[in-house]
């Protein structure tokens, strides 16, 4: 399980717009953020990092990256979960993913969007009110009253 560290946040971000979110590590003399004081935030470290058994994993699953048959065909349903390979097209993604789904395996980029429960009760109930309105009768013709 990985372990909670705070969010890294770069001095000056909420100051300067020209200053982006990506951690830099602060260098000035006087900086302190460097010197460590507790008001100026967290620099990451090494105690921050994860434990060793769960490094490379999701979800408890060791992540592989698949590139072929040869390499899905060596996956273990339960503990592994896989990654198509960039370099993998759309035909032959869909040949693994058939497989994959077969054998059990967790896909993770699968390139087939997850679906959203809420997206559909809104769809639905777009449908429902365009059903239940009725056409509106065309306005009378406006009146110049000058």
């Amino acid at each position: 399980m990985a372990a909670i560290h705070p969010k890294f946040v770069r001095q000056n971000r909420s100051v300067d717009k020209r200053v982006g979110e990506a951690w830099r590590k602060p260098r000035g003399i006087d900086n302190k953020q460097r010197v460590m004081l507790n008001w100026a935030g967290a620099m990451p470290n090494i105690g921050y990092r994860s434990p060793k058994d769960g490094r490379g994993k999701r979800n408890g699953k060791m992540l592989k990256v698949i590139h072929n048959e040869a390499e899905l065909a060596a996956c273990d349903a339960k503990a592994d979960g896989i990654y198509f390979a960039a370099t993998i097209g759309k035909k032959k993604r869909a040949v693994l993913l058939v497989k994959a789904q077969a054998m059990g395996i967790r896909v993770y980029n699968s390139g087939i969007p997850r679906k959203n429960p809420a997206d559909k009760k809104a769809a639905v109930a777009k449908e429902a009110a365009k059903a239940v309105s009725t056409p509106a009768a065309p306005a009378a013709p406006r009146q110049n009253d000058y």
